[in-house]
């Protein structure tokens, strides 16, 4: 497995090499990691510096300082690492660097805030995901004691995006432990109008309907919860072909409700590791849009997530 990890010396950087150093089943493989750094200078001191040899040694200080953030994590686990840093516009040299390298995995640390049901991943975090499709991995905390075998939860909606995110668990599954567990999440939100689907046969109105209206709701309920059945079961057979013949241990997990705030109480409920989401996400030049689950996701945890467009 090639992972790119972007460092900028902080100390998410920090976490996000510790998570690498955390996959001891993914270790024992020799997976290759290039750590890769960005110096950027204000106009200013760019026009002061430009072309000098003080330019050149200030950037090899500067990458050196977000190298040696990292390197003690890694290298004291066995992996053996490249280091390399380049000089200009962060996001533009990450994603161009992702073309070169073609990792099959970018983790990145990246700090977040969260404002209710949306979240802003910082500029240089959203500028990659907006320019490539590599799956990425967001590390918005201290790992702290992580198993080698993971807790992964991988919500599914039988789109081509959950899909995707499915394809990439079975096939990089080393990533995860030598025995994870999948929990594949479905939550299925028919919303309010189901309740008043049967318009022939309309709510009695007077109290001594009371029984036929309890009989009503009776009804509609099983409907309910039998729509619901059929919704989960599309979504989960959408996805098991991806694991057939992977051995990976998988659990199928129905929920109903809100979606983004399903998924995270499962999370939570759980005790998940890492949540894998795929999702479509919309290029606009320096930004991304996620998609609402997605992003609410994010705003909602600290667990990592990695996302997986599709």
């Amino acid at each position: 497995m090639r992972i790119l990890l972007p460092v900028d010396g902080s100390l998410y950087s920090s976490y996000a090499a510790d998570f690498i150093a955390s996959r001891t089943s993914l270790l024992a493989e020799k997976p290759e990691v290039e750590v890769f750094n960005v110096q950027k200078l204000s106009s200013g001191l760019v026009t002061d510096l430009w072309n000098t040899k003080s330019y050149e040694m200030f950037c090899r200080t500067g990458a050196a300082k977000a190298f040696s953030a990292v390197r003690r994590a890694l290298e004291s686990c066995g992996v053996k690492i490249s280091e390399k840093y380049a000089k200009g516009p962060a996001v533009e040299l990450i994603a161009k660097e992702i073309e070169t390298y073609k990792p099959d995995l970018v983790v990145m640390g990246t700090k977040g805030k969260t404002d209710f049901d949306r979240i802003a991943l910082g500029s240089v975090t959203t500028g990659v995901i907006a320019r490539n499709s590599c799956p990425i991995l967001l590390i918005r905390s201290e790992p702290g004691a992580i198993p080698d075998a993971l807790k992964v939860g991988l919500p599914v909606d039988g789109s081509s995006h959950s899909l995707a995110a499915a394809k990439f668990v079975a096939k990089h599954s080393v990533f995860f432990g030598r025995s994870p567990e999948i929990l594949l999440i479905h939550v299925a939100n028919l919303g309010e109008e189901v309740f008043y689907c049967d318009l022939d046969n309309p709510l009695p109105e007077t109290p001594g309907e009371r029984f036929g209206a309890e009989a009503y709701f009776d009804k509609v309920n099983k409907e309910r919860i039998a729509l619901e059945k059929i919704d989960a079961e599309k979504a989960f057979e959408s996805v098991r072909p991806a694991f057939a013949g992977s051995g990976l241990l998988v659990r199928e997990v129905p929920l109903t409700g809100e979606v983004a705030p399903a998924i995270s109480r499962c999370a939570r409920t759980e005790g998940l590791h890492l949540l894998v989401m795929g999702t479509r996400g919309l290029d606009n030049a320096a930004s991304v849009t996620l998609g609402s689950v997605t992003s609410r996701v994010l705003a909602e945890g600290t667990i990592p997530v990695l996302v997986v467009k599709g």
